[in-house]
C-alpha cells in the first residue's frame, strides 16, 4: 500500500556490452512480518538478496527454526552496514567481485580467507567476471573454473544473477561444488552472448 514501482533506466553500449543502471527506488523494503506467513515447507532452497540486514537476519534465523534441513543462500553484492551479520547464517555465500574489491581484496582467495572465521558453516563462492569464479568448500577444499566467454559480447545485464541461480540449480541436482562451479560459468556466459534471458537453459 506504500511507495511505488521500483524503475530501471539501461544504458547499454552496443561496442562493449556493458551497461549502466540509472534507478529510481521508493518502495520499503520486503519485512519480516510478510515473510513469517510463508509455508516454507513447500521449497527446496531459500536464496536471499544481502540487502535490508535487520529483516534478512530475522527472516534465515526464523528459517532455521522452522524448517531446518532446508539449504539457505545470500548474494553479498554490495557494502551495507552490518553486512557481516549473515555470514554465519547461510549455508552458501556467493560474492560479487564489485564486493570484494570494495572491501580490498585482489582476488577471491583473500576474500575467503577473511570471511571463513565467521562463516564456518558455508560453502563460499565468488565470481569474478571474464576472470572466472572460485569456490571454498566448508571443509575449505579451494575450486576454480574459468569464465566461458561469448563469441560477442551482447548484454551483462542479470550476468550475476544468472551465475547465482546456476550454481544454486547445479547444486540442487546433486552436482559437486566444481561442478557447479563450471555449470555456472558456462550459463553467465551464454548470458553475456544474448540479450535477456529467452531461451537460456538448454541441454
Amino acid at each position: 500500500p506504500r511507495g511505488k514501482n521500483p524503475t530501471s533506466y539501461i544504458l547499454l553500449s552496443q561496442a562493449t556490452g556493458t551497461r549502466s543502471i540509472v534507478h529510481y527506488r521508493d518502495l520499503p523494503e520486503y519485512d519480516f512480518e510478510q515473510f513469517s506467513g510463508i509455508d516454507l515447507t513447500e521449497f527446496d532452497w531459500l536464496h536471499f538478496e544481502g540487502r535490508n540486514v535487520d529483516a534478512t537476519l530475522e527472516m534465515l534465523r526464523h528459517a532455521r527454526r522452522v524448517a531446518p534441513h532446508l539449504p539457505l543462500s545470500v548474494e553479498i553484492e554490495k557494502q551495507r552496514p552490518g553486512i557481516e551479520q549473515l555470514y554465519a547464517q547461510p549455508d552458501l555465500l556467493l560474492f560479487s567481485r564489485a564486493y570484494a574489491t570494495a572491501c580490498g581484496y585482489l582476488d577471491a582467495t583473500a576474500l575467503f580467507a577473511a570471511v571463513r572465521p565467521q562463516a564456518q558453516q558455508a560453502d563460499l563462492v565468488c565470481s569474478w567476471g571474464d576472470a572466472g569464479a572460485q569456490a571454498r568448500d566448508r571443509v575449505g577444499v579451494l575450486y576454480s573454473s574459468p569464465a566461458f566467454p561469448p563469441p560477442r559480447l551482447v548484454d551483462t545485464l542479470g550476468a550475476g544473477d544468472t551465475f547465482n541461480a546456476g550454481f544454486i540449480d547445479a547444486r540442487l541436482r546433486g552436482l559437486s561444488c566444481a561442478e557447479a562451479l563450471q555449470c555456472a560459468c558456462r550459463l553467465a556466459g551464454r548470458k553475456c552472448g544474448q540479450q535477456g534471458f529467452s531461451g537460456l537453459v538448454h541441454d
